[in-house]
């Protein structure tokens, strides 16, 4: 263990290799979500690799040396908690939710899925076909099809304007081989955070983390600095539906800058629920749209402040100019 703090009701723990164990205790509570945070994303992708983040966040569940696919996924569910994960432009999680009498168990799992996943030929290739359905699906869903038409307007040919899910052609010829690597690369101890909230033992959870997680030392790749190519930019992609998806968005802060929660308040204010600016005008006042809001992305080195909205195309000018 290289060193203790503890801050406002949080403990963090750093172990010799690298790897941080962060707690929040709630004595009011009986459960606990734990989260294996790895801090590599879509960002950090090269094109040839677009997508290859959130298939291995997949592969993960589809067997280890100890389970295969069904017991992985009855493993917490049959003692009434829950397994999930999810991939971002920047990080990878994988997260439960548990009683705090079976935080073993999910420690037990989580460890199990990150750091003995096998990734067999046919499991990849049956997956594959899972996350080419996955895409289609976003593909033909408009409200989700936007943010990725927006953020390759917006970010151009830059890893953070690529799609998280990336082509499916490019998820169809992903080898195994650039799989297996890209773990190893990525998949490092100085990279990985685990974190926990809930009825939890600090001290317990560092014991487990030790016992169980056998991540190799060192970080995860570099990722390009977020520039963009150009200033101002509009794309319209036509089809053959009447609602009409417009998102708008402007630069805004990153994680680390002074006036985040600022941002977060004006975000708040202008669109982050039903009492909000946009949401009161547009929908409230006008009738022009079921759905809008406003949205952070706030990355490393970089931010996008953003707002989404749906509405027939009778009344697009109206509702943008309400927006802007």
């Amino acid at each position: 263990m290289r060193k203790q703090t503890t801050s406002l009701g949080y403990k963090k723990t750093v172990l010799k290799n690298g790897l941080r164990v962060v707690t929040e205790h709630i004595p009011s509570v009986r459960s606990i979500t734990l989260g294996v945070w790895i801090d590599v994303g879509s960002r950090n992708e090269s094109l040839e690799e677009n997508g290859i983040s959130h298939l291995i966040e997949h592969m993960m569940f589809k067997g280890t040396k100890r389970r295969n696919s069904k017991e992985i996924a009855a493993s917490l569910e049959s003692i009434g908690g829950s397994l999930n994960a999810f991939t971002s432009r920047e990080q990878t999680c994988y997260l439960a939710r548990i009683l705090d009498e079976h935080l073993d168990e999910a420690v037990d799992v989580l460890s199990d899925i990150t750091c003995n996943a096998t990734i067999t030929p046919n499991n990849l290739l049956k997956e594959k076909k899972v996350v080419c359905e996955e895409i289609q699906e976003s593909q033909e869903t408009p409200s989700d099809m936007i943010h990725d038409i927006f953020s390759t307007t917006y970010w151009g040919k830059h890893p953070l304007g690529r799609p998280i899910l990336g082509e499916m052609d490019n998820i169809k010829a992903m080898p195994r081989k650039k799989i297996v690597n890209y773990i190893k690369q990525n998949y490092r101890a100085e990279s990985i955070v685990i974190a926990a909230s809930g009825s939890v033992s600090h001290s317990k959870l560092v014991k487990l983390v030790k016992e169980k997680f056998n991540f190799e030392s060192g970080g995860s790749s570099e990722y390009e600095p977020a520039v963009r190519s150009h200033d101002y930019e509009v794309n319209v992609v036509t089809n053959k539906n009447n609602q009409i998806h417009l998102c708008v968005g402007f630069p805004g802060v990153n994680y680390s800058d002074e006036d985040k929660m600022k941002a977060l308040v004006l975000h708040v204010a202008m669109g982050g629920g039903m009492s909000s600016k946009l949401f009161q005008k547009i929908r409230e006042d006008k009738g022009l749209a079921y759905t809008v809001y406003t949205y952070l992305d706030v990355y490393r080195d970089a931010g996008l402040f953003g707002a989404y909205m749906a509405t027939d195309k009778t009344n697009l000018k109206q509702a943008v100019e309400i927006t802007l």
